[in-house]
């Protein structure tokens, strides 16, 4: 009876272990997997959108040029008519701040220094909080807490890179940093305003490579204390 159990134990051992595998597995590329989902759910709001931009009024369909991101969540295109995609891309843009707030989380938990730590992780999350409510009609107010957020989030991830030995993420976070402000000035100043959407995606495919960079590229040995 005890080498049954035994054997019993062990066979148990084995099942348990593949399986553990799969699910570690399955964590560390979630927030891969929640990006890429995301993104296909918006292109999918871009191939609904009805059509009308900041540059044509009565264009139809999404305007990669002249068109925001934003325009995706309204219920009607600017050009009046009725926005079927409008669901793909709010879904899309809840599951896209999932999977950066996910990031900003588990990155956190990467700096050993703890108060730079609790900042990425409350100020990244609460950002995502709020860039999941710039869907709503109280969007403008939203862009504003988002970005100061993100960019507080950001700046202590700058930080903590260039006090690593991580000479190229040096070079990509400054870059990401530079594009979030960019677009900062840009959007409350209203100069250069006819640039900023294709400045906006260009930020969102820059701070895509950044996450997943330094989600899958660095350890927590990568940022010590001192």
């Amino acid at each position: 009876m005890l080498q049954f159990g035994q054997q019993t134990s062990y066979n148990a051992g084995l099942f348990r272990e593949p399986l553990l595998q799969r699910t570690m597995t399955s964590r560390k590329h979630l927030i891969s997997f929640l990006i890429t989902l995301a993104f296909l759910l918006i292109l999918a709001g871009t191939w609904l959108y009805p059509g009308g931009s900041q540059a044509n009024a009565q264009a139809s369909g999404f305007d990669w040029a002249n068109n925001y991101l934003c325009n995706l969540f309204d219920a009607k295109g600017i050009n009046g008519a009725h926005n079927s995609g409008r669901w793909f891309a709010v879904v899309g843009m809840v599951v896209l701040c999932t999977g950066f707030a996910l990031f900003f989380f588990r990155f956190s938990k990467k700096i050993q220094h703890k108060s730079a730590s609790a900042v990425i992780r409350y100020a990244g999350v609460l950002g995502m909080v709020f860039g999941v409510l710039v869907t709503t009609p109280y969007h403008n107010l939203m862009v504003s807490l988002a970005s100061t957020c993100i960019m507080l989030a950001t700046f202590y991830i700058t930080v903590m890179v260039f006090m690593s030995r991580l000479h190229l993420f040096k070079v990509l976070t400054v870059v990401c940093l530079l594009l979030l402000y960019i677009n900062a000035i840009i959007y409350y100043t209203q100069y250069g305003l006819v640039i900023l959407p294709v400045m906006q995606k260009v930020n969102f495919l820059v701070v895509i490579v950044w996450v997943l960079s330094l989600d899958y590229l660095t350890t927590r040995d990568d940022f010590p204390t001192k």
